[in-house]
């Protein structure tokens, strides 16, 4: 991602440019996430803020607010536009609780970051201030279920388990199980400890809409990251995690053991979130 263009650019195996991709319709592409598919399309978002007249929604609100909404785009691959999907259609401010009573001037009510195709060819995407993850359409756009947050659909049914907050790296391993990261930074109110953070594996069923914690991974020292990180399966069970905070990245086999690790706290930067290829 290139901040000054605010454009995507994808790089062949020597690093020479082959392409840069941009939203269409004049949106600001946002350097969240982002997926090069195999058959050539570009998938990527912008945050779209807009003047709101808050004072018709809530008591209190500003006439003259700004409100951020979400644009998801699919792109093919002469950069065609072929999907747009815009939040203002599905979601509403007020879905944000931690923003109440909603009279600030700039709200900030889903601040998207992750992205995914589920096994169903369908968008699955993260966003972190509403503590939501969210399955769309590819077509019609509609929603097919939103779990976590103030509108979640889902329960939670593990006895040990406690909703996600503030999440990361939505990823989707197939036949509705679900791999994300979990900042937690609300998970202090569940646990009665310190805030940290997770790997968290669940499993979805959304014939009873339940959600079932099948694995979770907190690092023995409790690390805790409040933003960014990431998680990845690879093929061979084990599971990278990016914390960010610590500026530890590192792998874990199927039983928990670290098997790889790498401290960057040398950098003057932070990592996102690291993939092994």
């Amino acid at each position: 991602f290139d901040r000054l263009s605010n454009g995507w650019f994808i790089m062949d195996s020597l690093q020479n440019v082959v392409d840069s991709v941009y939203c269409q319709n004049g949106y600001i592409t946002d350097n969240h996430d982002f997926l090069a598919l195999p058959n050539g399309n570009y998938v990527l978002f912008a945050y779209d803020e807009q003047d709101y007249a808050m004072d018709t929604v809530v008591p209190g609100g500003d006439p003259n607010a700004t409100v951020e909404g979400l644009v998801i785009q699919e792109l093919d691959s002469n950069h065609n536009l072929i999907f747009e999907w815009k939040s203002w259609d599905h979601f509403h401010v007020t879905d944000n609780t931690y923003l109440a009573p909603w009279t600030a001037a700039s709200l900030a009510f889903i601040h998207a970051n992750a992205i995914d195709i589920d096994f169903d060819g369908n968008f699955i995407f993260s966003s972190r201030n509403l503590d939501e993850i969210t399955k769309i359409h590819r077509t019609t756009g509609e929603i097919i279920w939103r779990w976590g947050g103030s509108q979640n659909e889902f329960t939670f049914i593990s006895p040990n388990d406690y909703p996600f907050t503030h999440q990361h790296s939505i990823r989707s391993l197939g036949n509705n199980r679900y791999l994300l990261y979990d900042n937690g930074n609300f998970s202090a109110q569940y646990t009665g400890t310190a805030n940290i953070s997770r790997a968290v594996e669940y499993q979805l069923d959304t014939t009873l809409m339940t959600a079932t914690k099948v694995w979770e991974f907190v690092h023995p020292d409790s690390l805790y990251t409040p933003s960014i990180g990431g998680v990845q399966r690879l093929p061979n069970g084990n599971t990278i995690i990016t914390d960010c905070d610590d500026s530890y990245i590192f792998e874990i086999n199927s039983s928990g053991d670290v098997v790889w690790d790498y401290n960057y706290s040398g950098f003057n930067a932070q990592i996102a979130r690291a993939q092994k290829y």
